[in-house]
């Protein structure tokens, strides 16, 4: 058998947070493997943009709200097995805050929102398996550090 092709990416995701909840948003996308999955906002960095100025610009373009002291919380990867490829893409994760509870989508990207804790996220059937993987890591990293 012939190897797959495969393709790299990499994207900004953030944890917007706001009265212990995060930001999840529902996709909406042409590939069933993705459409109507809830995910944490964020996409591809554009030529000359930092990771935090990506991050900022997907959040307001996505969600319509402006993000307060974002920080770097890890690096993620997952490989999705497409018909065609294998794409691996590196999920370069922020913690970020927000004051506003105004959301507003973008229709083309995404069609619902909801403010969640952790617990609620990784109990969702209809998640991207990548940012469930990521939340799992970050907050059962967290659960276990502050135990220690």
């Amino acid at each position: 058998m012939e190897p797959k092709p495969s393709h790299q990416l990499t994207i900004v995701v953030g944890i917007v947070e706001r009265n212990g909840k995060f930001l999840i948003l529902r996709r909406v996308d042409e590939n069933p493997l993705w459409h109507h999955k809830w995910e944490l906002p964020g996409g591809k960095i554009e030529l000359n943009e930092t990771p935090v100025d990506a991050l900022r610009r997907e959040v307001r373009e996505e969600a319509g709200i402006e993000i307060n002291s974002p920080r770097l919380v890890g690096i993620h990867t997952h490989h999705w097995h497409l018909p065609d490829r294998i794409q691996q893409t590196f999920l370069l994760v922020h913690r970020a805050q927000t004051d506003s509870d105004a959301v507003t989508l973008l229709p083309e990207e995404n069609d619902a929102h909801q403010w969640v804790t952790a617990d609620q996220y990784l109990a969702m059937d209809d998640c991207l398996e990548g940012n469930k993987d990521m939340v799992m890591a970050l907050y059962t990293s967290a659960a276990n550090a502050a135990r220690a």
